[in-house]
């Protein structure tokens, strides 16, 4: 279970989540599990959510890792 941490300062909507100050002190959401192909299995990739509001807005910030990207 994780608690979604207010901010003074709403992040960027650039898609750069371990740049933004925003996101620096809010600890990581990691213990995810597959729905496919192995269901119930810990998730075979690296994925990070952070959650943080201000008084007018909720925002995620999602990192999705993969060992092996495309070329």
């Amino acid at each position: 279970m994780t608690q979604a941490s207010l901010v003074r300062t709403a992040p960027v909507l650039d898609g750069r989540v371990l740049d933004d100050l925003a996101w620096q002190d809010v600890p990581a959401l990691v213990e995810f599990w597959q729905t496919a192909p192995d269901a119930g299995q810990p998730s075979s990739e690296r994925t990070e959510v952070r959650i943080v509001y201000t008084e007018s807005a909720i925002y995620f910030g999602v990192v999705l890792l993969d060992r092996d990207p495309p070329a």
